[in-house]
């Protein structure tokens, strides 16, 4: 709150469920006129004890907010459903223009690379990846290749996953 009031920011911007809920409460204590922007990235997650309380809670603050950014349709809809003025709700995919058609850069052009970038969670479903990548036959799979780069509490796991399916 003193943060808000000594810097005085004409955009409050907001980008995770808990800093919604604590920014949206702390602007209004402050009774500072900044306008009140979030990002939605998707719902809270099932794996949280308190999911429900946490969620209430959520929806409780981006309701008070004055502009919502959803990372795609899905999430507005979500959004929608728990009665958050659609009017005040933009999709922008991941914060990416989608570009009608994005020519790769390679050295093979018959090779696919994909990459993932991001912090290793279960809501990312990397582990849905690598388990795809196992129902591949052997004669495709230099036919693409799939690069992991991050951090987090699946990392372990995730290392041990490729080298056991090698």
């Amino acid at each position: 709150m003193s943060l808000l009031n000594t810097s005085q920011p004409d955009i409050l911007h907001l980008h995770s469920p808990r800093a919604t809920f604590i920014g949206i409460i702390a602007a209004k204590l402050a009774f500072h006129k900044a306008t009140v922007m979030v990002t939605a990235h998707g719902w809270i997650p099932d794996r949280l004890r308190m999911r429900y309380l946490y969620e209430e809670l959520y929806v409780y603050a981006v309701k008070r907010c004055d502009r919502v950014i959803a990372v795609s349709g899905h999430v507005k809809e979500l959004l929608a459903h728990r009665d958050i003025n659609k009017e005040k709700i933009s999709v922008h995919h991941n914060g990416i223009k989608i570009m009608p058609a994005i020519q790769p850069v390679q050295s093979d052009p018959r090779i696919s690379k994909f990459v993932f970038l991001g912090r290793f969670i279960e809501e990312k479903g990397i582990m849905y990846l690598l388990q795809a990548i196992e129902h591949f036959e052997q004669s495709t799979s230099d036919l693409f290749s799939v690069d992991l780069y991050g951090e987090g509490p699946m990392l372990e796991i995730i290392h041990q996953t490729i080298m056991e399916k090698n």
